[in-house]
């Protein structure tokens, strides 16, 4: 008998994340609203992926473009996303460490 594995377990949820998206892109309503839906939850699910990762994983699971054009600028939707790249001024070394 095989044992599922945490990645094992989490490779399944991210298949059927994937699958939700596809699902409501690819429903006779094409809201917006329910694909935005399903992309959050799987962005999230996935670790919070870039744009580029995560259209990547839509183009390659056969989603719709309406899907794939939401995907795009997905990181700015997402608050941890949008916090992680703000414009933040470096730190100054001379000002912490004497001599520099």
């Amino acid at each position: 008998m095989l044992e599922a594995t945490e990645d094992s377990s989490q490779s399944i949820g991210a298949c059927a994340e994937v699958a939700e998206v596809l699902a409501a892109s690819k429903s006779t309503e094409h809201s917006d609203s329910a694909v935005l839906q399903s992309l959050t939850k799987l962005h999230n699910n996935l670790g919070h992926p870039s744009d580029r990762d995560l259209t990547n994983i839509l183009k390659n699971a056969g989603a719709t473009e309406q899907a794939i054009s939401l995907a795009k600028d997905f990181e700015k939707r997402c608050s941890l996303c949008a916090a992680a790249t703000s414009n933040t001024m470096p730190a100054s070394i001379s000002k912490c460490l004497p001599g520099f």
